[in-house]
This record gives C-alpha cells, sequence and structure tokens, in this order.
C-alpha cells in the first residue's frame, strides 16, 4: 500500500559522477537529503512541495494518477537560498565542462590560441625580460590587472 510523502525541492547539484540530479528533503526539515537522477516534476522552483505516493520499498508512482504533484511552497529560508546559490554555481560548472568537452572534441583549444601571439612575443625576449613579462602576465591573469 502506497504512503503520501510530501518532500521540498531544495535543488540540483552535481554528483560525484558528474550529472546533475535533483534533490529532495522531508517538508520542514533539511535532512535527509534524498537525490533523484531525473526530477520528480519538470521546472520546479527551489521550495516547491511535492506530494509522492511512496511503495513501502521505497519505489514511488512516477505518472498517473499517483503520480507527483505539487501542493505548495516552503517559505524562503537560509537553507533554501544556500542550496539556491549552489546550484547556480552547480549548473554553470556543468556547462563550463560540457563546453570544454565540445571544444576539445572539436580540437580547438582557446587558451592555447589566445596564447600563442604571446608566446611568440615572449620568444624575442632575452631571458630576463622573458620571466619578468612571465611574471607580470601570472600577475595579470590572477588580478585580472597588471603589477
Amino acid at each position: 500500500m502506497a504512503t503520501a510523502v510530501d518532500l521540498t525541492f531544495i535543488g540540483r547539484r552535481l554528483t560525484n559522477r558528474d550529472v546533475l540530479a535533483y534533490f529532495y528533503v522531508p517538508v520542514g526539515t533539511t535532512g535527509p537529503v534524498q537525490g533523484y537522477a531525473k526530477p520528480l516534476i519538470s521546472g520546479l522552483k527551489i521550495g516547491t512541495i511535492v506530494r509522492i505516493q511512496q511503495e513501502t520499498d521505497g519505489a514511488y508512482f512516477s505518472r498517473g494518477e499517483n503520480g507527483p504533484r505539487a501542493i505548495g511552497q516552503e517559505p524562503d529560508s537560509p537553507y533554501l537560498l544556500t542550496w539556491s546559490v549552489e546550484q547556480e554555481a552547480d549548473v554553470a560548472t556543468h556547462a563550463q565542462a560540457a563546453e570544454s568537452k565540445r571544444v576539445v572534441a572539436a580540437g580547438v583549444d582557446p587558451i592555447r590560441t589566445a596564447l600563442e601571439p604571446v608566446r611568440a612575443a615572449l620568444s624575442a625576449m632575452s631571458p630576463a625580460r622573458k620571466a619578468a613579462t612571465i611574471g607580470w602576465v601570472i600577475s595579470f591573469l590572477q588580478s585580472g590587472k597588471g603589477r
């Protein structure tokens, strides 16, 4: 016999396999956190309360009359805000990783392409000037501005 379980959608996070998964907690709590590879319901806002019908073995009805239903919204909290911010970071990280893989697969390395003129300029410099310029370039890249 299925039991109604109310969960709060707390956001998406990268798993240790670099997959964005969907995470939920029981309503009104901060745990235990439950992760799913696919959303219980697509397009949820962080804090949405979802009711699922769960079997005793932990399986739940994923569609149909007993499928998940959005039934409300948790009030904003520092916990949900933290998940929201970390979700944005993980989504951006995931997108950047996917773009990097695409670029590498296409055989184009934008960093190498951008640095070729710098390498050419350095090859014409004396060792002392080259060392000073490399130091400046590192400082520039780390701070966003030169010395």
